[in-house]
């Protein structure tokens, strides 16, 4: 995000005092005298008028400058999101909600593969059932068509899994539902057939992921698949 800032300029008014000063003249021309005259007329006695010597009024009016500093209202810089230790890939293998929501928050990249598997977080998430994690993955921006080593997207491992909130959610964000794995099969082959014809790569799946938390339900399997083949035949 960025801030916005507003910037005010604080005017201020500088004044000048300018003192007059007033001097007095005084008359200084000689007396004439009468050069007949017996008696001597006593000179004038000087003029000992005391000059006025009253202080101008110097006093500096107030000049203080009003305070105009304006407020700060700069909006604080958001405090940059924390990077959870767990790596996103382990916090959606778990169903670690929260640190998937920081690692979202962070910027962490969404859509890193496995070294193995070529599974992202979204195709972890989706595969062990934490269905908020694969919700948030999606919701943000996770890559749909990202493919694990067997050619698998999120699409085809939610539909074979029965994971209905994830597949309508994928469906809504646009995802392909027509590629296929490197067997050849769609997300609607995979559960258009028989429960019975599958059911064995059900058990090993369940007996290799089992002690990563997955845990199959079969009933629930079973009464899914035609449901979620009506989702994938829906346009």
């Amino acid at each position: 995000m960025k801030n916005r800032r507003s910037v005010c300029n604080s005017l201020s008014s500088a004044l000048v005092l300018c003192v007059v000063a007033i001097t007095g003249c005084q008359d200084s021309g000689p007396t004439t005298g009468d050069t007949n005259a017996t008696a001597s007329e006593t000179p004038a006695a000087p003029d000992t008028t005391t000059p006025d010597t009253t202080t101008p009024d110097t006093t500096t009016p107030d000049t203080t400058t009003p305070d105009t500093t304006t407020p700060d209202t700069t909006t604080p810089a958001a405090t940059p999101a924390t990077t959870p230790e767990v790596s996103l890939y382990k916090a959606a293998s778990e169903g670690n909600t929260e640190a998937v929501r920081q690692h979202i928050a962070a910027g962490t990249e969404l859509n890193t593969q496995n070294p193995q598997t070529k599974a992202t977080a979204l195709i972890a998430a989706t595969t062990l059932g934490h269905t908020q994690s694969a919700l948030l993955l999606i919701e943000n921006g996770a890559d749909l068509e990202v493919k694990n080593s067997d050619g698998s997207t999120a699409l085809l491992i939610a539909a074979f899994f029965c994971r209905e909130e994830i597949v309508k959610a994928l469906l809504a964000k646009g995802a392909n539902r027509n590629v296929v794995n490197n067997a050849g099969s769609s997300a609607l082959a995979s559960v258009a057939g028989p429960f019975e014809d599958v059911k064995p790569i059900y058990d090993l799946i369940q007996a290799g992921l089992g002690p990563l938390g997955l845990e199959l339900d079969y009933e629930y399997l079973q009464k899914a698949r035609p449901k979620i083949a009506a989702l994938l035949q829906a346009e």
